[in-house]
């Protein structure tokens, strides 16, 4: 379970990086982008923090931060609306994808 755990955390940050940059080409031809790109990349990011979860219920030892940054990464997805309220639709939720894709880097920059 901690190696898929790991493996996901290490590919997180650059999937959500391609998501960002897919999004930003696509607003910018005025298209619209698929819903199951985003959803396939927050699915990622739910089963990291779901695995997490389940390791820290096992007793595996992290520092108290890598767990909070996880969650806050899941919970950024609630800036979505408001960002692109604010921002408009592509950079809104560009700016999110950016806020969860350094919360996932800092997470994983902190078990190294």
């Amino acid at each position: 379970m901690f190696e898929i755990h790991r493996g996901i955390g290490e590919g997180l940050f650059l999937i959500y990086l391609i998501v960002m940059g897919v999004i930003y080409f696509m607003g910018r031809s005025d298209r619209d982008v698929p819903s199951w790109l985003t959803a396939i990349s927050h699915g990622i990011l739910a089963l990291q923090v779901a695995v997490g979860v389940i390791l820290l219920a096992e007793g595996r030892s992290v520092v108290w931060y890598h767990p909070v940054l996880g969650i806050a990464a899941m919970l950024a997805l609630g800036l979505t609306p408001i960002l692109r309220q604010r921002l408009g639709r592509t950079t809104g939720t560009v700016a999110t994808l950016g806020i969860i894709a350094i919360l996932t880097l800092a997470a994983r920059l902190v078990v190294l």
